[in-house]
């Protein structure tokens, strides 16, 4: 196996497992009837881990990125099919949904941005 076609992700998983901080990550799913149309939905849940991808205010505010949105850097390592916009994570902060997902070029990390499921109230 290639380091660029997945092999890194083992090694990475396994080097960082213990630095980057548990999570879960909510996987969609949906529930199908007999006749095969969507009944409903739900989560399955999955560990993960992850970092926050720390950026300071100035750069955030540079690439129009907006204050409640979170970075995060999640490992592959264990997670199964991808990260997608149908998922969420629960982090130390809350539970946020997932705007983006991306695949890193060494397939050892997703680099996902994410809003809490429940914005706080306004007053």
């Amino acid at each position: 196996m290639g380091l660029l076609d997945g092999g890194l992700a083992g090694i990475f998983g396994a080097a960082f497992s213990g630095i980057y901080l548990p999570g879960t990550l909510h996987r969609a799913t949906l529930t199908r009837g007999e006749d095969k149309r969507v009944t409903g939905t739900g989560f399955d849940d999955v560990p993960m881990r992850y970092q926050p991808n720390a950026i300071s205010a100035e750069a955030r505010a540079r690439a129009g990125i907006p204050a409640d949105v979170v970075l995060l850097l999640i490992l592959t390592a264990g997670l199964g099919p991808g990260v997608t916009t149908e998922d969420e994570v629960t982090i130390d902060t809350g539970r946020y949904r997932i705007l983006s997902a991306s695949l890193d070029p060494a397939r050892s990390h997703y680099d996902v941005r994410a809003v809490p499921t429940d914005p706080p109230e306004t007053p």
